[in-house]
C-alpha cells in the first residue's frame, strides 16, 4: 500500500461489488402512499457485532497490532491499513460520493453472523471460485442482502459465503419477506453464514428505507438509503465497540491527518447557499460516452468533487498539514478531492486530495489554491477558480457549481476559460 500504483489497484479491487449493487439494488426511500400501507417502523438493534471484535482489532497478536497502530501514527491517510473506517468516508477518491459503509479489515478468515433472525439475498456469486474455509466449501467474493425488518436490511461485501447457502437461495422460490414477496432463505440468529475474505475488507452496510441521503426527487441513487451502522447496535455493543477502537482513534489523533474518524457521527457535507458539498459532473469540455459509465453511474477520472468544510473535519484527528509538519493554518478552508476509477476520459488529469487555502472570495465564488495532501497527481501550484450558482432557494439539490483550474493566481483572477466544468448536487447520467 505504500505505493501510488498500489493503492489505486487497492481501491479499484472495490469497483465491482460497487457495478452489483448499482445493478441490483432497487429500494429507495418511501413515498407518502406507501407510507399509508407499509407496517409501523420499528427500529432494530443488533446485539452482538457480525464478526470477533478480537479478530477484527488484533488483540492476540500484539506485533501485528502495533504493526497496524504505527501504520496509522505514521502512514497517511490512504495509505493506513485500518481496522475498521468509519462512516460516512467522505475522503476515499475512488468510492466517491461517499462510501456510507464501513471497511472492516480483518486480514484473514473469521465467520460471520448476525444476533437477530434474518432473510438472505444473493448477490455476485456468479463465476466466483469455491474456497475450502475452516472445512467449509464458500464461494469467494460475493454480497449478502440480510433482510431484518420490512424497512432495515444489512449488506456485507466481500464475504465468502457457504455454498450450501448460495445453493439454497438458487433453489428457493419467493416467501413472504416482512410482508413482501421476496426469493430469500431464512437464516436463523447466530447463524454462521460465511467468513470474512482473506484480504479484501468486510463491506458492512446497513440500510434503512426511511432514511434519504439525497433528494426524495431527484434520479436514483444505489446509496440513496445507508445509514451509519453505529446506531443499529445495543447500546452495549456501541459500548463495546468503541473500547476496542479507542486504541485506533488514539493513533489517529497522533497522526493528524484522518478527517473522518468518530463512529458515533452521521454527517452530510453539502451545504446550501455554498460551494461545500458532493458535486456531480454535468458539462464541460469532457465528452463522455456509454462506455464512461461501466458501472451504470458516473465511474470516470473527474466525475464527482467532494469539497469537505474543515469545521465538518474530526479537529482531533485532523490538526496537521502532512507539507510541514505544523497544525493546519487559519487560512485553510478544508478538503478538496476529485474522483478517480479507471475509466479515464481524455484531457482530464485527477487532482486528488488537497487542502484548500483562501486566496480570494467566499462561500460562493472566489479562488482557492490546492496544496498537496494525498494521492496528488496533478502538478503544483495549481488554484481553482469557483462560482456557485443558487437554484430555487428552498431546496440545495438544483445547485450549480462552476470550477476552472489554473497554474497560478494571476490567470485564476481572469475570467473563466473554455476548460470551465460544470457540477451539479444530484446524478445525472450525461453521455
Amino acid at each position: 500500500m505504500g505505493s501510488m500504483e498500489n493503492k489505486f489497484y487497492f481501491r479499484n479491487c472495490c469497483m465491482a461489488v460497487l457495478g452489483i449493487l448499482c445493478i441490483l439494488c432497487t429500494w429507495s426511500c418511501q413515498t407518502a402512499h406507501e407510507e399509508e400501507t407499509s407496517p409501523p417502523y420499528e427500529m432494530i438493534h443488533l446485539t452482538r457485532f457480525p464478526i470477533s471484535l478480537d479478530f477484527l482489532f488484533r488483540t492476540a497478536n500484539p506485533t501485528a497490532r502495533n504493526h497496524i497502530l504505527d501504520g496509522i501514527r505514521t502512514g497517511r491517510p490512504e495509505a493506513s491499513m485500518l481496522f475498521l473506517v468509519p462512516y460516512p468516508n467522505f475522503n476515499h477518491n475512488s468510492h466517491f460520493p461517499a462510501t456510507l459503509k464501513w471497511y472492516l479489515y480483518s486480514g484473514g478468515h473469521t465467520p460471520i453472523s448476525l444476533s437477530l433472525p434474518s432473510f438472505l439475498e444473493v448477490h455476485g456469486e456468479s463465476g466466483k471460485p469455491i474456497k475450502i474455509i475452516n472445512g467449509i466449501a464458500c464461494y469467494n467474493d460475493v454480497t449478502a442482502i440480510l433482510h431484518l425488518s420490512y424497512y432495515i436490511r444489512v449488506e456485507l461485501g466481500h464475504c465468502c459465503l457457504t455454498q450450501s447457502l448460495v445453493n439454497q437461495f438458487h433453489a428457493a422460490t419467493d416467501i413472504d419477506v416482512f410482508g413482501q414477496q421476496r426469493r430469500a432463505v431464512p437464516i436463523a440468529a447466530d447463524a454462521v453464514i460465511g467468513f470474512t475474505h482473506l484480504t479484501s475488507a468486510l463491506d458492512f452496510m446497513v440500510q434503512d428505507d426511511t432514511h434519504c441521503n439525497f433528494d426524495r426527487l431527484g434520479l436514483y441513487s444505489y446509496m440513496q438509503n445507508r445509514v451509519n451502522p453505529f446506531f443499529y447496535f445495543s447500546d452495549a455493543v456501541q459500548s463495546q465497540l468503541q473500547g476496542f477502537y479507542q486504541a485506533q482513534l488514539t493513533a489517529m489523533e497522533q497522526s493528524g491527518l484522518y478527517p473522518e474518524s468518530r463512529l458515533n457521527r452521521t454527517f452530510d457535507i453539502n451545504e446550501g447557499h455554498s460551494f461545500y458539498g458532493t458535486w456531480f459532473y454535468k458539462q464541460g469540455y469532457l465528452q463522455l460516452d456509454a462506455d464512461d459509465h461501466p458501472y451504470g453511474w458516473y465511474s470516470f477520472d473527474g466525475c464527482i468533487l467532494n469539497i469537505m468544510n474543515l469545521s465538518k473535519t474530526d479537529r482531533n484527528t485532523f490538526w496537521k498539514n502532512c507539507n510541514t509538519g505544523l497544525a493546519i493554518a487559519a487560512d485553510i478552508l478544508g478538503v478538496f478531492c476529485d474522483a478517480f476509477y479507471p475509466g479515464s476520459i481524455p484531457d482530464y488529469q485527477v487532482i486528488g486530495a488537497r487542502y484548500m487555502a483562501r486566496c480570494d472570495g467566499n462561500v460562493r465564488e472566489g479562488i482557492v489554491r490546492l496544496d498537496n495532501f494525498y494521492a496528488n497527481v496533478r502538478p503544483s501550484p495549481l488554484y481553482v477558480k469557483y462560482q456557485f450558482v443558487e437554484g430555487d432557494s428552498a431546496t440545495i439539490w438544483d445547485d450549480l457549481l462552476q470550477v476552472d483550474y489554473f497554474s497560478s493566481l494571476g490567470s485564476a483572477r481572469g475570467p473563466f476559460s473554455s476548460r470551465k466544468l460544470t457540477y451539479i448536487r444530484m446524478y445525472e447520467r450525461n453521455d
